[in-house]
């Protein structure tokens, strides 16, 4: 178990495994030149970028000039240039215009507003009129600041301006650049900052911040990254906040190695990060599920005596969640709690999302106790994650009474995903009455439409009830409902419902439904049940199903194929086996068998009904070549059934059992193994001779 988070020193938490120390890296490293990713070496270094900056501060020797070996003395007191300015840059003051200036009447600005964006020569003549000789400085920024939210006339108030031999300085190229960057307008910011290396002004500190963070937020990454490495070529020192948008952007491309080695230069000069970057930087660490790089950023916080706000702290426990540290995301919690950072619905969902995936019961029932006492917020989302956790733990009446104030409540009322919720866990515990009552009543009188899920969980519990009739009412609807969301899912429901089929009529509805909804499941089911259809002919349509559907859901179309290949349903008899024989060609069934010098054992645990009695034959007959190839057999072999309260353990132990005692099989329950069948060698042998399996000798 980790220790608490609260007990860690400094020197037992861990930086990231992937960088070397911070004294490893040079004053002026290169970002990109660090790694030898191909995708980072887009941009020149930094080195090179700086080069005009060092050419201020070196003085290279004339060729023939001899170079002095002696050192040079270095006042060690002077300043050196440094990477990041500590100080947000002032703002420049415009010069004095000694025109006379017009008084801005609102009417003015209401009129210039109302002009149409597309007749650029009325809002010209309307400025002229307005102001015979160019307008003063005050006047043209109060006319820039009053078109903020009027980006075009922005962009045309700056080529009056130009037209009207104004003097135009950096502050209003930065307000024109500040309003497009309010409206997401990429391509004009990048004219009109190209424009100002073209032409002059040259921008400072404020227009390059304002043009990375504007390509931050046109999520345009290359670009921030590129015009942040322009700064430096130019001479210009970023300030904190232009610093900490290049963080954001290297966070959202997933750029850890750039991102750390940049904090780590900015810590070098003097540079005090706040809670925003600690929480780029966890959140950077934690998509990554790297523990390392999330307690060095836990360790940075306490170095710098910064305690953690309710941000970084859901940051974190998220990021520990998703690496699996349960315990770490535990303590984080708790220190939270005890620091007097309230936490919030996002916290709370996170942690109980943490607890539920990872079975741990009672810690997620003591934080939903914990927040009813304590009345901490909820939303949403925290709702259904909590009817989620009651529906996973199988707490019906509390997930009731959730439902129930949720009803009541003014302000989170139940929506299509608390009903999904509801009516999986009133069909996983067989309540089909209920889950229709929510699907096709109380969902149309709050006009919230179901999904797929919730019809898919209700034909499931219907088909295990062998209500074949009601199955296809609910598909239909499904049909008509959600026509593009009938997933493989639902198939699989309804092939478990077809081996429920009691006659041809039955069965004939159900293939019907399986034709609407999976054209090529279709076809494979009425080539099993030909008796003159070949393996190799099954093959092929059984990859073709296999390709098509996703990863998670191929070893349930074959477990259900091989429940439906039964006699009372029509099909050959030895079709189950080449279903599973297929299943096993296509990796679907791994490790089952195992061979030791001591015993030799097949694991039936994890496989359906009709799987398990295929796989066991398959196992008995794979003894038996074992014997005719001479191989050498262990003392004893073993049937793992498994034990416990899931249900489909229980079916299959009890399957066993009775298949034991029918078949008078020498395996016998192990009592130092729960759930697993033993049988000696001697034994084993004898009776596969009884039934034919082995020939005799």
């Amino acid at each position: 178990m980790a220790p608490p988070l609260s007990t860690l020193s400094p020197s037992t938490m861990a930086v990231p495994s992937f960088l070397p120390s911070k004294s490893f890296f040079p004053k002026f490293t290169s970002i990109t030149s660090i790694t030898s990713t191909p995708s980072l070496q887009c941009h020149s270094s930094i080195s090179e970028q700086l080069h005009p900056l060092s050419l201020s501060l070196l003085k290279e020797p004339a060729q023939g000039e001899a170079v002095n070996s002696k050192p040079t003395w270095v006042n060690p007191t002077k300043s050196k240039p440094n990477i990041i300015s500590l100080e947000r840059q002032q703002r420049t003051k415009p010069a004095s215009n000694r025109n006379q200036s017009a008084s801005l009447d609102p009417t003015l600005i209401k009129t210039l507003i109302s002009i149409p964006n597309s007749d650029k020569s009325l809002f010209f003549s309307t400025l002229s009129n307005a102001f015979p000789s160019p307008p003063s400085q005050d006047d043209a920024l109060s006319l820039l600041k009053s078109f903020f939210r009027h980006p075009e006339k922005s962009i045309f108030l700056l080529g009056w301006l130009e037209e009207s031999s104004f003097q135009l300085e950096t502050i209003f190229y930065n307000l024109v650049l500040k309003s497009l960057r309010a409206a997401r307008q990429w391509d004009h910011i990048d004219q009109i900052v190209h424009q100002m290396l073209d032409h002059g002004p040259q921008p400072d500190n404020i227009t390059y911040s304002t043009v990375i963070t504007a390509a931050h937020q046109c999520r345009r990454f290359d670009k921030a990254i590129e015009w942040f490495d322009r700064m430096y070529s130019a001479g210009v020192t970023p300030d904190e906040v232009t610093f900490s948008s290049v963080l954001k952007v290297y966070g959202f491309l997933g750029k850890r190695q750039e991102a750390f080695i940049l904090y780590e230069r900015g810590r070098a000069a003097g540079w005090k990060p706040d809670h925003v970057v600690f929480s780029i930087l966890g959140k950077l660490f934690g998509d990554a599920a790297d523990q390392d790089g999330m307690l060095y950023v836990r360790d940075e916080m306490k170095r710098l005596e910064i305690v953690p706000n309710v941000v970084v702290y859901n940051t974190l426990i998220n990021g520990f969640g998703r690496a699996g540290r349960i315990n770490i995301a535990k303590d984080l919690f708790e220190e939270m709690c005890q620091l007097g950072v309230n936490p919030d619905a996002r916290t709370l969902t996170a942690i109980l999302r943490i607890y539920g995936k990872h079975k741990r019961n009672q810690d997620a029932m003591d934080v939903w106790a914990r927040m009813k006492e304590n009345r901490w917020p909820v939303d949403q989302i925290l709702y259904n994650t909590i009817l989620t956790m009651c529906a996973n733990l199988e707490t019906d009446l509390e997930a009731e009474r959730i439902f129930e104030d949720m009803k009541q409540s003014q302000k989170w009322r139940p929506d299509k995903w608390t009903y999904s919720v509801m009516i999986k866990l009133y069909c996983r515990s067989g309540k089909s009455e209920r889950a229709w009552h929510l699907l096709f009543e109380e969902m149309p009188q709050r006009n919230l439409q179901p999904d797929v899920t919730s019809y898919t969980s209700l034909i499931d519990c219907l088909g295990k009830q062998g209500r074949v009739n009601d199955v296809v009412v609910v598909f239909s609807a499904a049909m008509k409902t959600v026509p593009s969301e009938i997933d493989d899912l639902l198939c699989c429901c309804l092939l478990s419902t077809m081996a429920q089929c009691k006659d041809e009529k039955q069965m004939n509805a159900i293939l019907g439904c399986i034709e609407k909804a999976n054209p090529t499941l279709h076809k494979l089911i009425c080539m099993l049940r030909d008796k003159l259809v070949g393996f190799d002919e099954i093959k092929k349509y059984f990859r073709e199903l296999l390709n098509r559907a996703p990863v998670n859901v191929r070893r349930p179309y074959c477990n259900c194929l091989i429940e439906i290949c039964t006699d009372e349903l029509g099909f050959p008899s030895h079709r189950p086996h080449e279903l599973f024989h297929l299943g096993n060609i296509y990796g679907l069934y791994p490790h089952i068998e195992t061979r030791r010098s001591s015993e030799w054992s097949v694991d039936l645990r994890r496989l359906s009904l009709g799987a398990a009695k295929a796989a066991l034959h398959d196992w008995f007959e794979s003894v038996a070549e074992a014997v005719e190839d001479r191989e050498s057999l262990p003392p004893q072999f073993r049937v793992f059934t498994g034990h416990g309260l899931d249900r489909f353990k229980s079916v299959l132990t009890r399957y066993f059992e009775g298949y034991l005692s029918e078949s008078g099989a020498p395996l016998h329950k192990c009592p130092e193994k729960a759930g697993s069948f033993v049988a000696d060698k001697d034994d084993l042998l004898q009776w596969l001779q009884s039934r034919g399996i082995l020939q005799a000798d």
